[in-house]
């Protein structure tokens, strides 16, 4: 699934309830590495640009 600047955004900035939803859906827990890969990766597609990203505050 390749997301958009805007989706990965969105996802990053509501990670916590997307993966709270996750682990009651699933019943499986997300581990801390895993949670740290998958804000990397969506902060890399949030900001492209690194620290001159539109969005960087």
């Amino acid at each position: 699934m390749k997301l958009s600047k805007d989706e990965a955004y969105y996802i990053l900035t509501n990670l916590e309830q997307f993966v709270s939803r996750f682990e009651s859906a699933t019943r499986k827990k997300v581990t801390p590495g895993a949670l740290d890969i998958i804000h990397e990766i969506l902060t890399e597609v949030s900001f492209p640009a690194g620290a001159g990203s539109e969005n960087v505050h």
